[in-house]
């Protein structure tokens, strides 16, 4: 009698699965910043890049501008003639620029009349000799063109600020440009005087091809205030996609941090504070 064969409950063979992970994708700066904050699920305020920049090629350029100004009687000198002085009883004489604030005699070296030049422009004739008839008329230092007259105690005033000075290279003379003009002083060879200063303005140049490793994003979808009552306003809390943040240098430069400046801040009222941070 053949054995019997048992009956037995064949296995099938042993799967062997080989699962290979795939490559994680690499992490924006932002990303890896968020990790670090935990299961945090909101994020309100303000993200600075504080990397230290590559330094980039530049070069320094400087201009100058040059602007003119009249020179006024303030720029005289003690020499400069300011007026030519006559008198109806015929004497004449030439009045200089050291003369302004000062008392003198008219005709100089007599007793005819004591003349005050006031540095505002106050012109005075006080009688010295028992005749008041005396009147002083004041022409350019050409004596071509009449400013005013003054007679012997009264007063009258000319505005110096409208007074300019004018060089032939030898004799300078103080005068109004009307008077200068009226007179021709261009034809005689006189110049009116300029006061010539230089600025010089320097500006750093960055030359193309340079790194920069500063960061840029742009936050749109900021609300206004949704309610203001007296010091206490109220802001709509708002939700932004930052998006990637991305630099043209290498990341070994980028020594820095992205850093949460601060929570639920009003970028109105605080980016110029967060900036300077």
């Amino acid at each position: 009698m053949l054995p019997t064969p048992s009956l037995r409950t064949l296995a099938p063979p042993a799967l062997s699965l080989a699962v290979s992970a795939a490559p994680a994708p690499a992490q924006t700066a932002l990303e890896r910043v968020l990790d670090q904050i935990g299961d945090a699920t909101q994020v309100a305020g303000i993200l600075a890049n504080t990397a230290d920049n590559v330094v980039r090629n530049s070069v320094t350029i400087e201009t100058q501008s040059e602007t003119q100004s009249p020179v006024g009687i303030e720029g005289a000198t003690p020499t400069d003639v300011i007026f030519f002085v006559s008198s109806n009883f015929g004497p004449t004489f030439t009045v200089t620029a050291d003369q302004i604030g000062t008392t003198f005699t008219a005709p100089p070296f007599s007793n005819w009349s004591a003349i005050t030049i006031g540095n505002d422009g106050t012109v005075t004739s006080v009688d010295t000799d028992d005749d008041p008839r005396d009147v002083w008329t004041f022409f350019d230092p050409s004596g071509e063109v009449e400013l005013f007259s003054v007679q012997d105690g009264n007063s009258t005033t000319t505005d110096f600020s409208e007074y300019r000075i004018y060089d032939d290279g030898n004799v300078r003379r103080i005068t109004t440009e009307a008077a200068a003009n009226t007179a021709n002083y261009e034809a005689a060879g006189f110049d009116q005087v300029f006061l010539t200063e230089t600025e010089t303005i320097t500006q750093t140049v960055l030359l193309p091809g340079s790194i920069d490793a500063s960061i840029t994003n742009i936050l749109t979808g900021v609300a206004a205030q949704a309610a203001t009552t007296g010091d206490v306003s109220v802001t709509e809390l708002v939700t932004a996609l930052i998006g990637n943040l991305s630099t043209t240098a290498l990341g070994a430069v980028n020594t820095g941090d992205i850093e949460l400046l601060g929570a639920n801040l009003d970028l109105s009222e605080v980016i110029a504070e967060a900036v300077a941070g």
